[in-house]
Formats: structure tokens, sequence, C-alpha cells
């Protein structure tokens, strides 16, 4: 029954602002992914990273996340959430730990990965091995904040040996999308 429910707020947790808010929706999205592909909450766009840290399948804004000019719906993104989930780096609620989740269509032909750098990371750099690819497969990667800059590896390549993306200095949000070659 849960499987088939649609919970369109998950969680109290984001009924007013925290300190803590968006590494908490991630986790909210990170854990409740196993179980509910669709759920909501509301979105405190704040800036850019608010504002992926709340990609959920449904993102209900608050009365003034649609002024903001990082506002953006992550359409792409929302969209292959009701399809299969992936966890990749599981950072719990420690904002010393990156948070990395995959989502994919069915026949694994495209997806995304929302990787989080939280605020205490001290890393460098970052390796984000993906799942359930198909394995000979050459699939493009790109992120989208550099969309030009596309990697092609072959399925075995992203699963096994990952794809190392520089980090940035303090909190980022990393959209990667990925596509099998046409």
């Amino acid at each position: 029954m849960t499987y088939r429910s649609i919970p369109f707020w998950r969680s109290d947790y984001n009924c007013s602002y925290h300190p803590d808010l968006f590494d908490a929706t991630q986790s909210h999205t990170y854990g409740i992914s196993f179980w509910l592909p669709i759920t909501g909450s509301a979105l405190y766009m704040t800036d850019e990273y608010s504002g992926r840290s709340d990609i959920m399948p449904l993102m209900l804004m608050d009365f003034f996340s649609h002024t903001h000019p990082e506002f953006s719906y992550y359409n792409e993104q929302k969209a292959l959430m009701s399809e299969k989930y992936y966890p990749l780096d599981f950072g719990s609620f420690d904002n010393d730990k990156m948070l990395a989740m995959q989502f994919s269509t069915e026949d694994a032909q495209q997806g995304t990965a929302l990787i989080y750098k939280r605020e205490k990371v001290s890393d460098k750099e970052y390796t984000v091995k993906l799942n359930g690819l198909m394995g000979e497969k050459t699939y493009k990667v790109y992120d989208i904040d550099t969309p030009d800059k596309i990697y092609t590896l072959t399925g075995n390549e992203l699963m096994n040996d990952g794809l190392t993306l520089p980090l940035p200095e303090g909190r980022k949000a990393i959209i990667l999308m990925f596509s099998t070659e046409k």
C-alpha cells in the first residue's frame, strides 16, 4: 500500500526554516526513495544549493521561492525520480560527509546523479560510481553547470572506475546527467 500512495507532504520538518534544513531534505530524499518514488514537501529557495537540495518529484514552493533569480523546476531530474533509484554515497545527516544518489529510467538509457558536497567536507575531488547501467553501452555524462564538457565512458567504466569530479570550496550541489549514445 505504501508503494502505491503519493505523500504530497512527507515531513513536517519542512514547515519552517532550520539551519540544517537543506541537509535534512537531502537525507529525507535519500532515505524515502527506497520505498516511495513520488513524495513532496516545501521548497525554500534561497540559493542554488537550497534549490538543488529540494529536488523531489513534488516540489511545493513557499510563497517567495518562485521570485528567486536561481529558481528552477529541474524538470528532467524530477521526471527521473519516479523510476529506478540507486543510493550512491550515504552521508547520513553529517555535514562533513558527501551524500549522493542516482535515478535512472527502467531501461538504463538515461538518468541523473544528485551529489551533495556539504559544508564541512574538505575533499578536493569526488569519484562517483553509477549503478544499474548497461556495461557495454557507451554513455555521455555531463554536469548541468558545464554542459559543454561531456565525458564519454562505457557503463562498465562508470560503474567500476567511476568519474572523478573536482569539488569547489564550500557547499555545492552537483547534478550529473547521463544517457546512452544514440
